[in-house]
């Protein structure tokens, strides 16, 4: 396991992000309450996961999500924040929002522990369906 955190204008943390998100190949499953702009492009020109997922609440800015890549369920209800990858966890406190990912003290925590991957996996998936 290891610790992951945001301070403001912490970029390299941003790039990190970024780049493991770029890495994820079968699977990258995102839960996110909130998504702003920086979000959207993040995903947009990040995402290349042939399952990528996007379960949020409901926001104007969803619209500009490539639906074509990455899918999108809302849920008003949801207050998780984490990114389920290929063979990697991220569970933390950030949205995927300019706030959280450039200004905000955030942290997350990353583990390739199977059996927290296999939960949240479930968990997702329930409410996805």
């Amino acid at each position: 396991m290891e610790l992951e955190f945001s301070t403001p204008d912490r970029m390299n943390f941003f790039d990190m992000l970024r780049s493991w998100i770029e890495a994820q190949k079968d699977r990258l499953w995102i839960s996110a309450p909130f998504v702003d702009e920086l979000g959207i492009s993040l995903l947009n020109s990040s995402a290349r996961a042939r399952d990528a997922r996007l379960l949020a609440r409901r926001s104007r800015v969803l619209g500009d999500l490539n639906q074509e890549r990455i899918k999108l369920k809302n849920y008003e209800d949801l207050h998780w924040k984490f990114l389920l990858g290929d063979e990697e966890l991220w569970l933390g406190s950030a949205n995927l929002t300019y706030a959280s990912l450039l200004n905000n003290l955030e942290v997350f925590l990353r583990t390739p522990d199977q059996e927290v991957m296999k939960s949240l996996k479930g968990a997702f998936f329930a409410v996805w369906e």
